[in-house]
């Protein structure tokens, strides 16, 4: 009697430690749908909606169109599953228009406690420009605003102040909030009027900006462990493979990347963490060899300002 006694105590521990850990978002990464996905907005997916009356799109491997990798909007592999979820925001003749993807979270946030969140973001393919302020929004009540303008009446928990400028891979976003208490509705989008722009793509064919969602998550826990990965080599003669230099990496918070020579001269340096393509900072290109990478971020697991240092060898 006194096993089982124990035993059960043990179960019930662990049944508590995997709920703390439990993901607040259903269909975190919007493998469950409705149908398979055939025109705009997110009627093919379970359980996500649209706040307002933009028209965000929604990626199945079940679709011609709308499929993964490849749509309508270029190519890109599902950071998870076969689907992901985008939208739109900035449109240069309407800077007002903005698309939201929303979520009803598995149970009500509670007063003064810390949630984590994460999502992973990649800019489309075939359109010119990157924004900032990318972010997350909560609500007690579900919202559903009668245009396609910035989404108001929500609590604005997130945004994202740097340029997200990677089309080829997935960008781990992540953080940490304090609930204010009952937050029942999760929202993701840009929460601003503000329409600062990077042009990344000149001879792209919209002149706007677009950006894949996928793999969202929210917890008392935290949703991703932070790591960093320095690659050791790159190849910047334009093959198309591994012509860009650019960490691995999840759960890092304002990250900023310098890059020297061997004789300790800056070749390039950013606090946006853009790919460096292997030319100096006035545009020229630099010789093969062995550079130094020193990488400075804010672990979003506890707050600590860390540094992470590695070499990579340029060959042309």
């Amino acid at each position: 009697m006194n096993n089982l006694v124990l035993y059960i105590v043990i179960l019930s521990g662990f049944i508590l430690k995997i709920n703390a850990q439990q993901n607040l978002i259903p269909n975190h990464s919007f493998e469950d749908t409705v149908s398979c996905p055939t025109t705009v907005g997110l009627s093919s997916v379970d359980l996500w909606f649209v706040p307002n009356t933009s028209s965000p799109d929604y990626m199945n491997s079940c679709s011609e169109d709308f499929g993964v990798p490849e749509n309508v909007w270029g190519y890109q592999e599902a950071y998870d599953g076969l689907a992901y979820a985008g939208v739109v925001t900035y449109i240069k003749s309407l800077d007002n228009y903005r698309e939201y993807l929303g979520i009803e979270l598995v149970s009500p946030l509670i007063a003064n406690k810390k949630y984590y969140f994460s999502f992973y973001v990649s800019l489309g393919d075939i359109y010119q420009y990157a924004t900032k302020e990318l972010g997350l929004a909560t609500s007690e009540t579900q919202i559903n605003q009668n245009n396609n303008a910035v989404l108001t009446g929500v609590n604005v928990i997130f945004q994202h102040d740097k340029f997200i400028t990677d089309t080829q891979n997935w960008v781990n976003i992540s953080g940490s909030f304090i609930a204010n208490g009952n937050e029942s509705y999760l929202y993701i989008g840009k929460f601003s009027t503000e329409t600062d722009t990077l042009e990344v793509n000149p001879s792209a064919i919209f002149p706007d900006t677009y950006y894949l969602i996928d793999n969202v998550c929210l917890s008392e826990q935290p949703c991703v462990e932070p790591s960093i990965e320095i690659p050791n080599v790159f190849t910047p003669n334009n093959d198309g493979a591994n012509d860009f230099f650019k960490t691995k990496d999840q759960g890092l918070i304002n990250k900023q990347m310098v890059i020297l020579n061997r004789w300790g001269n800056v070749v390039f340096e950013s606090d946006e963490f853009e790919q460096w393509d292997g030319k100096d900072q006035k545009g020229n290109d630099c010789t093969e060899g062995v550079y130094f990478v020193k990488v400075s971020y804010e672990n979003s697991l506890n707050n600590t300002i860390e540094t992470k240092t590695g070499f990579v060898h340029l060959i042309r």
